[in-house]
């Protein structure tokens, strides 16, 4: 979703089973992305992964990309 100039939102989400084990798993990740020039913009992201009902990981992000 991109609301305002420049602002990019977004979600991803994703569940099922390993197929190894069957057991169950959820991640998603969610972010926000802001272009402060043409060639620039920062990310601002949020990770999380469940396995068998148990947190495996939560993962916070930010990153600058520039490219010329």
């Amino acid at each position: 979703i991109e609301p305002w100039q420049g602002w990019r939102l977004y979600v991803n989400w994703l569940s099922g089973n390993n197929v190894s084990n069957q057991q169950t798993f959820t991640s998603w990740t969610a972010g926000v992305s802001y272009a402060w020039s043409t060639n620039a913009k920062i990310t601002f992201k949020y990770r999380d992964l469940t396995m068998g009902n148990v947190d495996q990981a939560n993962v916070i992000r930010a990153q600058i990309d520039y490219s010329f």
